[in-house]
């Protein structure tokens, strides 16, 4: 038997996660409609971007998402007084790559001469190709934190995407692997639905999905998963409106019985014979006004 105590973790505040602090757990509740840990996995990516591409500086194509690696050749810090951004050029032999930079603080994160991984779009500016403010600027050796499939999470002021990554992570692993199946299995069957857990870790981190590392099968898996926390939902939804219907049905109520006298009154103002169908309506609303309970 399923042992409930394993999904408290599930309901324990978002602060109760590793790394998250007060303040930090207010702006994620702010993203997953809701301050504990279920709320936070339930909050889906809003995009998915493709990181696979990773060419050699001289197979860059412009308005192409691609991470590459190089050597920093030079740094160039903008004019004083100026909104110019920095200028670093990145060269793997093959061919050079501008970087522009518009924050100081990432700039100044590159060392001449150091070798770097980097993530972004690349554009066309003038005669030469460039990468403003990379999504991902990482020493080379650290390539492979830059996630393949990078999934897009709602963000508001003061909360980055690496900091809904960490929480995301810590929220996935309490995940009890031992969870039960609530749907037939010939349902799962039929659509080729994955469990619970597996349709969360697919959804949030499509890296996880074997064989994404090429090709676009990842994709129909993913809305697989989709679909079966779609109907997971449905499910939920019904089984909440069926408990409230029997809690309500169990509360004393009022019997309201009459001798159809004005019932026989408002037909007759009616003008017209009721269809089998207002009469069984007409039937149920007797039998519920007669009932014992609300």
């Amino acid at each position: 038997m399923f042992d409930l105590s394993q999904l408290a973790p599930l309901l324990a505040p978002l602060e109760s996660l590793p790394g998250i602090s007060t303040a930090r757990a207010k702006l994620l509740a702010r993203i997953a409609g809701g301050n504990r840990v279920i709320d936070l996995l339930f909050c889906l990516p809003e995009n998915i971007i493709d990181r696979r591409a990773s060419p050699l500086l001289a197979q860059l194509r412009p308005d192409t998402i691609a991470t590459v690696t190089g050597t920093v050749q030079d740094i160039r810090p903008p004019a004083p007084r100026t909104r110019q951004p920095w200028r670093v050029t990145l060269d793997d032999t093959t061919a050079p790559l501008e970087l522009a930079f518009f924050s100081p603080w990432q700039a100044k994160q590159v060392v001449l001469g150091e070798a770097l991984v980097v993530s972004g779009k690349v554009e066309r500016f003038h005669d030469r190709l460039s990468m403003t403010s990379p999504d991902y600027l990482l020493p080379a050796r650290s390539a492979e934190r830059i996630p393949k499939l990078d999934p897009i999470w709602p963000l508001t002021a003061g909360l980055f995407a690496g900091q809904v990554r960490q929480a995301m992570q810590a929220a996935l692993a309490l995940l009890p692997t031992s969870l039960p199946e609530w749907h037939p299995k010939k349902l799962l069957e039929r659509h080729q639905w994955p469990d619970f857990v597996t349709a969360l870790n697919h959804i949030q981190f499509p890296d996880r999905i074997p064989g994404s590392d090429q090709g676009d099968a990842w994709r129909s898996t993913q809305t697989r998963a989709h679909a079966r926390l779609a109907c997971d939902e449905l499910l939920a939804d019904q089984m909440a409106t069926r408990i409230a219907q029997r809690a309500a049905s169990s509360r004393p109520g009022r019997r309201f019985v009459g001798n159809g006298h004005l019932q026989r009154q408002a037909i007759a103002a009616f003008g017209h014979t009721p269809t089998p169908g207002q009469q069984k309506a007409l039937r149920e609303i007797e039998q519920d006004m007669a009932a014992p309970t609300a």
